[in-house]
């Protein structure tokens, strides 16, 4: 009956005598020499059992950036071996990377749309700021809010918001501007009627 053994289930040992009998025996299975262990016992595979992660979401990418560093770093290229990245960590990683980089010149991009929409259809400086400082308060407000009530940050998911603020900034002030020329045409005034509550007052507002 054959039998699985493992020579190093209480670890390795520190003694001449007894790694030469770890060796003896590994050298005897015909399966292992030469496809596990080369014949002259110079060259071998090592596998390693890596620990569960704890947190698959966090650790998962923690590893991945981890391993980063080790692939591009030039202390650990050598003519004698290859590294080859492979796993769910290392993919999670250069995901997250690629993302990133994405994530920023989009929108960088969406910003630079925006402020240029503004100033051609504005042509005013309020009408330029203050949908553009409008944009950043309502994207912090929505991260701010997701971070206070614990819900993680997908990377996937994040551009969303910072897209349909600067798309609600900009609807929001072209709706200004319409209305403000649709009672300049009905009324001949670029000031509307006074809605302060003070009697006697007859100041006018602003249309926008």
């Amino acid at each position: 009956m054959n039998e699985v053994k493992s020579p190093f289930n209480d670890g390795i040992p520190s003694d001449a005598r007894e790694l030469a009998e770890k060796k003896a025996f590994i050298m005897s299975r015909e399966s292992i020499v030469n496809n596990l262990v080369s014949d002259n016992a110079r060259e071998c595979w090592i596998s390693l059992k890596l620990n569960p992660f704890k947190n698959e979401s966090e650790d998962v990418s923690a590893v991945g950036h981890a391993a980063e560093k080790v692939i591009m770093s030039d202390e650990f290229k050598s003519d004698r071996w290859t590294l080859m990245p492979i796993g769910s960590a290392y993919t999670t990683a250069e995901k997250e990377d690629i993302l990133t980089k994405d994530f920023v010149s989009r929108i960088g991009l969406g910003f630079l749309v925006m402020l240029i929409c503004l100033i051609i259809f504005a042509r005013s400086v309020s009408g330029v700021i203050v949908p553009f400082i409008e944009t950043l308060l309502g994207i912090g407000t929505v991260f701010g809010f997701t971070s206070l009530i614990n819900i993680p940050a997908d990377g996937d998911m994040m551009s969303l918001p910072v897209l349909l603020g600067m798309a609600l900034s900009i609807g929001y002030a072209l709706h200004y501007i319409n209305a403000f020329k649709m009672l300049f045409r009905q009324t001949g005034k670029r000031k509307g009627p006074c809605t302060c509550r003070n009697k006697g007052c007859n100041k006018g507002r602003p249309c926008i």
